[in-house]
């Protein structure tokens, strides 16, 4: 893929990790609006509101080491497969520069 279809290809991946990253900001802004509008209910039917409902309501109980560890995982896998591979060889800089000279020939690209 040269030329038209690596930019295509690009800017599909930059788009898609967009919206992946702008929906799930406004998944979690939509849900933390659903939950300050039931509190809202709760608070306008005049009863008396024990603060374990308000905790549950708002959840409380969330476990944000869980999210830091999947984010994590995801960044370490992302980093590894987009490492550059050339084949026989664990990357390709080291199997430009093992050719016996501090640079790579002319006559050849790199493989990135």
């Amino acid at each position: 893929m040269e030329g038209l279809g690596t930019g295509l290809a690009a800017i599909a991946f930059w788009g898609f990790l967009a919206s992946v990253v702008v929906g799930g900001i406004w998944y979690g802004l939509r849900e933390r609006q659903a939950q300050y509008a039931t509190l809202q209910h709760l608070l306008d039917s005049g009863q008396p509101i024990d603060d374990a409902i308000v905790d549950k309501v708002l959840g409380g109980n969330r476990r944000i080491d869980l999210g830091l560890k999947v984010a994590a995982w995801v960044t370490l896998l992302t980093g590894s497969a987009a490492r550059p591979r050339q084949a026989g060889s664990p990357s390709a800089c080291s199997a430009s520069f093992s050719r016996g000279g501090s640079q790579a020939p002319s006559s050849t690209r790199p493989a990135w």
